[in-house]
């Protein structure tokens, strides 16, 4: 017994490390004004994403935009996509306010669901009818309104 008095086992050798290691570490972040994984993500999560903001149609059009339209309409609506500049007529600008008033629901999930041809548009842009369902169109559409905004 006098032996286990005189030498600290190993198991309490780890736990002073690492009771030492994780105070060290603690200090050194309050010193640098660091914040925790918790803290920084809700100080970003809430005003530096407006995603996180989005209806579930709108997250759901979004994806859905990323995937069949931004290459022709652009990222972020403008009609500046890449293929735009390859194409015989310049793809639809979402952040036109004014035309984007205009337009129900209703016509832009028929261009959409018809292609140009169902809108009187350019013949290149394709029909999705037979690609996304009726929900997934009204996904997009109100993904797109909000570009406008």
């Amino acid at each position: 017994m006098s032996r286990i008095m005189k030498k600290p086992t190993t198991t309490a050798l780890l736990l002073a490390c690492a009771f030492t290691l994780l105070m060290g570490c603690r200090s050194s972040s309050e010193e640098t004004g660091e914040k925790t994984g918790a803290q920084a993500y809700s100080d970003t999560a809430s005003h530096a994403d407006p995603y996180l903001e989005y209806t579930y149609a709108q997250r759901r059009g979004r994806a859905l935009y990323v995937h069949y339209c931004v290459l022709c309409h652009g990222p972020e609506g403008r009609g500046d996509g890449l293929n735009a500049d390859a194409l015989d007529s310049q793809p639809r600008d979402f952040t036109d306010s004014t035309w984007m008033a205009a337009q129900q629901d209703t016509v832009l999930w028929e261009m959409i669901h018809q292609g140009g041809r169902g809108g009187e548009r350019s013949i290149l842009m394709p029909s999705y009818a037979w690609l996304l369902t009726e929900d997934e169109i009204t996904f997009i559409v109100a993904y797109i309104r909000l570009f406008s905004e």
